[in-house]
């Protein structure tokens, strides 16, 4: 069986390496992305099971990768992960399966990504 691939979009070098080593630990295949613009030539070279993506980064943030995946008609489930309040008002639904709110618990984190590979 293919191992389940992840990227994993966040400025905070310690959020990315907390999240790929829990989701590794799982036996999910996880790329990490510091920025949109990064993302989004990650997703123009490689197809993922899932995506988790911090709103708020610099050069390009997630509302940017979003309409990039839009456009593109990239269909792959977005988690967001963000400490914005309120973040899912105007997110893409079609896209957008999850906003879990920073900070979060390590077994949130696993028990989401879980259930949306388990529909992929």
């Amino acid at each position: 069986m293919e191992k389940k691939r992840v990227l994993i979009v966040d400025d905070d070098p310690a959020i990315r390496q907390i999240v790929r080593v829990l989701l590794e630990r799982d036996g999910v295949q996880a790329d990490i992305a510091e920025d949109g613009e990064r993302a989004v030539a990650m997703l123009r070279g490689s197809t993922y099971s899932v995506v988790l993506l911090d709103l708020l980064m610099p050069r390009m943030d997630g509302r940017g990768v979003i309409a990039f995946m839009r456009e593109q008609e990239i269909a792959t489930p977005v988690i967001v992960i963000s400490a914005v309040g309120e973040v899912a008002v105007d997110l893409d639904p079609s896209l957008v399966r999850v906003v879990l709110q920073k900070p979060f618990e390590a077994r949130d984190l696993r028990k989401v990504v879980t259930a949306v590979l388990e529909k992929v």
